[in-house]
This record gives C-alpha cells, structure tokens and sequence, in this order.
C-alpha cells in the first residue's frame, strides 16, 4: 500500500514500504486518505531495484490527535446529525426537521439566482448561483428547503457529504464549528414535470453548528445557520443508458468474477473497439481472465464481437482467425493499420507476445511478418499502445507505456527508474524502430497508464501528453516530427495520481482540451484543509493536496492550459480510472464520462 497516508489517534505515518496502523483504526471509519494504493495491473512488469526505505515524516501527537478528532467529530454529524436532517427532507415532516434548527437559526438562500440551464430531448439541467441571498427563520426555511423534496414523486433518497469541517480553533472544540457540504436528493420527479424520469438535485452548503458530539447532535437546537451556495439539478426522461448485454451480445462466455474468485485482481482485461472487416459497424475486443482449471494452462482468454445492425454483436472469435485464449500475450491489446492496407491488425504486446494481421477481415498470426515484437522491450508492463503518425509520414507510428510496481516513496523522491516508455517509428511493411531516445520521449522511467497525442498548439503536428501514477504528467511539443520537447502543462503542480486520459474539444473552440481522472477522497480533502502549515515542506504539501483535489479538465487557450475542473464541476467524481469524451446525445458537443470506483461493498451496485 505505498502512497497511503494512514492516521489514528496513536500513529500517522506518510507513504513507504511500511505502515503504523493503532488497532484503534480498524474501529473508527473514515480515516484513510485513499491516495496510491497499488492499483497496478496483475500482469505489471518486473519490481524495479529496491532503494532503502528513507525515513517516514511522522506527525506530531498533537497534530494526529487533532486531526482524528476533527473526523470523528465528522463522522458523528454525518451519521447521526445530517443524517436525521436528510430523513426529515425526504419524509417531508417539517416539524421533526424544525427540532434540529437553533432558537435563533437563520438561513440564507439564493434570491433571484443566475442560472445556467441545459435543455434537450432526453435531458434537462440547470446551475443555480447567486451573491444575493434571502433571509429565512425556521419555519420559512423549513418550507422552502420541503419544497425540493416535492418535486419527487414518493420519497426520494438523500445523502449529505462533508467536504470541510473547521473548529473555533485547533486547542478549543467547544463553540461554533463550520461545516462545508453537499446534500443530494435523487429519485423520480413528480408526473406533472416534463421530465417525469429521474431527477437529482444537489445543494452546496455551508452550515453552522454547535460542537458535534454524538449526545448534542441528538438533542434539540444544534443547528444555528444554514447558507445555500449552489443548487444544482438534472432531470430526464428516462435514464440514458439502460444494460443490453443480454440481448445484444450472442454466446457471451462468462467473464471473470471478482466476487466468486479467491485470487482479487484489480487488472481484469479491457474493451477494444474496431472496424476489423470494414462493414460499417464497430467490432469489440475483449480480454479477460480465465476461471478455474482453464486458467492454469492459459490465464487470459479473448473475444472479438462482431457489430451488426440493431447492435448486435456476435461472437466470431475463432471463425476471424483469433485464439481464444492463450498463455503467450496478456490483457492488453491495440488495434492498428501496421502496413497501410487499410485494415486494422491485431497486436498482444505482453509476455511473448502475439501479432496478427488482417487480411481482408481475417486474421493471422504472423510473429515473422512485423518486427515488433522485437523491438517492443521489455513486454512486461506495459499498459498502453498509442498509434500516431508523429512524423506526417503516412505510417502509423506507436508510443507504449508502461508501469511498475512501486518501491520507495514518491514524496521523498526515493522512487527507482522503471522500464522507459517507447516511441516507435514505422518504416512501412510492418517494420518498427525505436526512436526513443532520439526523441527525447522515454517518460523517465515513471509508472505510466496510458498517454494521448493531441494536437494542443494547432501546428498540425501530433503532441504527447503523458500521465504518471506517481507525479506530475508530462507535455511533449512535437518539433515538426525531429524532437520532442517537454514542457510544463501548466504553471504549478498539475495532476498527481493519475489513472485515466481522455482530448477533445469540450467547448467548441478548435482547441483540443486534456481530461485527466484522478484518484479523488472527500476525507483526503477534509485532512489536507485542517493539516496545520508547519507539518511538511510546501512542496510535500502541495503534492498532497493535489494527489486528493481529483480529477482536472484543462482547457486549452491558444496552446496554453487552463485549470477549470472545478469549475465545471467534473473533479469529484470518486477514485477515477478510464475516461472518455464522446457525443453521447448527437448534439455537435463532447460528453464526458468517467468509470470510478476502486472498492466493491456490494454485488448488486456499481463500483464507487
């Protein structure tokens, strides 16, 4: 678990090969500061040399102290206090929901807000932001806050989430606390709404409350300002999507099943679309992990559906010429024109490796054809292959990344080299040469998911962007296809953390934007706003609270790039992997959507 900043009361230690973990934290929930736990891909490659471990940076007593202290207050008001509130809303009992407001409670909500609105056929949304608010009492307040939960037809669901909570000071508990938050009601809107589907609505919050101890927040009055900073809502007709697994895909083979397996593996393959027999309809590849006995002799297994009208998809694995499953390549695989036929080839880049050529829609295995294979090392590790035709060349050219297990600390700089990334140039009929170091773009040995070639100053020549498990990511210029030039994305520490990347053009401007998914934690982001100055460097300090801030939409301007995640309010999302930008609604604008989520609490829900 290196990369995991661990407190309790007795024991706070910063990322390294070993933790102090106090058995009084496997009681109190919560107070885990989920950053880089070892998310790598099973099939990584080889563990770099071992370094010494440096010594772990250790908080205070007092500041440990303190900081434990201000969660389980948090924990408490949420749990108990908040929680009582949200019930209140969605069974609409204004009276219970007037217990918990101070004798002297105020509220301040937006007056005649500024909105910014969505409107299509299947959706609908609005923001809602103000520097005007309006006074309410109690009972005003109460009226006003029951409305929202009106809008839903039955009884909606609710959830507050703490995202800040600040003491009077750091020596004294008793008094007023300020508590940062979101409330969220979500369910079905009322039948008289035009969009009489789903609707979530999502207040940003900032309250007032006397000290939050599990006895007051049970009484009566512990409620004492409540401020309305944003309302957000979405409303629809139906949900978007809906799974047709079972009707579109014929002949699927069960996939692996954490759930039913003894051996919990985070890398368990990847969806690949292509056209391979160019009829017009996209074709997905999918890798996997064998089950039970099968998985001894060949642990990865493999199938290409083919595409058809109405979306079907039909399982022609064997019949296009593919292995099944083999004990030679892994989970990861690109589809790419490797000799310019115009059809796409198959390539498994793992372990021995696999490479199959397409001709005219049917593949076959040809490890003598293309050199690739040997020229792309080492096979282990890597996680991506990213065509491009960097040089304007007419050849699709390739830039792999890889990870690596993580030894040492990031923070204290201590981290070992890896196996460099590589850039390797096309020389037509399937011939490849590395070009790394001739091109300056071997990433430096860090642990890499995947990167993305985007055009970012408009000069028409194919740029890189590099993401890093354990730093900053890296921007490569492209200088008209002879060299690389790396610089700085933006002014200041850019993401940290990274799993997944996604370019286009979100706003329509003709400048191609950069979407970074990170690893996001609400009780990281409450730990790092009350982490006193004095605890770290500022450099430690900040690389911490970049690590938590989630993920960062980067707007391009002019070649330039411009922070506007939270802005745009695409940040929070939860632990981040894979992203994707793509029209979803048909409407001329780039959707965004992020697969989250690193732990599975229940079979029956999503990730996150």
């Amino acid at each position: 678990m290196n990369g995991t900043l661990v407190f309790s009361r007795d024991s706070i230690a910063l990322p390294g090969n070993h933790m102090k973990v106090n058995s009084c934290f496997l009681t109190v929930g919560h107070l885990v500061l989920a950053t880089c736990i070892a998310c790598a891909p099973s099939n990584s490659g080889p563990t770099a040399t071992d370094v010494a471990d440096p010594p772990l940076p250790e908080l205070a007593e007092a500041d440990r102290e303190y900081l434990w202290d201000l969660e389980h207050h948090g924990n408490v008001l949420s749990q108990i206090g908040l929680r009582k509130i949200g019930e209140s809303i969605c069974q609409d009992q204004q009276e219970q929901l007037q217990h918990v407001l101070g004798a002297n409670f105020t509220a301040e909500v937006l007056d005649n807000p500024q909105q910014i609105e969505f409107t299509s056929a299947a959706l609908s949304a609005q923001r809602e932001n103000d520097t005007r608010y309006q006074i309410l009492n109690a009972q005003e307040f109460s009226e006003w806050l029951l409305g929202y939960k009106r809008r839903f037809a039955g009884t909606p669901r609710s959830r507050f989430d703490i995202m800040k909570l600040t003491p009077p000071s750091s020596e004294n508990y008793a008094g007023t606390w300020t508590i940062s938050c979101l409330l969220r009601l979500w369910g079905t809107a009322e039948e008289s709404s035009e969009q009489s589907g789903p609707l979530e609505i999502t207040m940003r919050c900032l309250l007032e409350v006397e000290q939050p101890t599990k006895n007051r927040v049970q009484e009566q009055g512990w409620l004492l300002t409540w401020k309305t900073e944003q309302i957000s809502s979405a409303a629809a007709k139906d949900y978007l999507f809906r799974e047709v697994t079972k009707e579109r895909l014929q002949n699927v083979y069960p996939m692996h099943d954490n759930w039913l397996s003894l051996d919990k593996v985070v890398d368990t393959g990847g969806i690949y679309a292509c056209d391979y027999n160019r009829d017009g309809w996209v074709d997905l590849f999918v890798t996997d992990l064998n089950n039970g006995v099968q998985a001894d002799v060949s642990p990865y297994r493999y199938t290409l559906f083919a595409g058809g009208p109405n979306g079907a998809f039909t399982d022609v694995t064997e019949k296009a010429g593919l292995t099944s499953d083999s004990d030679r390549a892994g989970l990861t695989a690109a589809f790419f024109d490797l000799d310019n036929d115009g059809w796409e080839d198959l390539i498994l880049p793992q372990f021995t490796g696999l490479v199959y050529r397409n001709y005219k829609g049917k593949f076959i295995e040809a490890p003598k054809w293309s050199n690739l294979l040997e020229v792309l090392k080492p096979h282990l590790g890597i996680t991506a292959l990213i065509p491009a035709d960097f040089d304007r060349d007419g050849l699709t050219d390739l830039y792999v990344t890889r990870h690596r297990e993580p030894t040492g600390s990031w923070l204290e700089k201590t981290m070992p080299r890896g196996p460099a990334n590589q850039l390797l140039r096309n020389k037509g009929n399937g011939q490849f040469e590395d070009v790394t170091d001739q091109m300056s773009v071997n990433g430096g040995g860090r642990s890499v998911f995947t990167a993305g070639w985007l055009d970012a100053n408009n000069d028409n020549w194919p740029d890189l962007y590099v993401i890093n498990e354990f730093g900053n990511g890296l921007y490569l210029e492209n200088q008209e296809g002879k060299k690389f030039h790396a610089r700085e994305l933006i002014d200041g520490p850019a993401d940290f953390g990274s799993m997944g990347l996604s370019c286009g053009d979100f706003d329509n401007d003709g400048q191609i934007d950069i979407y970074v998914s990170n690893m996001y934690s609400k009780a990281g982001s409450r730990v790092m706003s009350n982490l006193p100055d004095r605890c770290y460097s500022n450099e430690i300090t900040d690389q911490l609270r970049t690590l938590v801030a989630g993920s960062e939409l980067y707007r391009n301007v002019d070649g330039q790039f411009q922070r506007v995640g939270k802005g745009f309010q695409v940040h929070a999302i939860g632990w981040a992997w894979g992203s994707a930008m793509a029209d979803l609604n048909n409407d001329g604008w780039l959707d965004l959507y992020a697969t989250a989520g690193f732990m599975s609490r229940n079979r029956s829900k999503p990730d996150g």
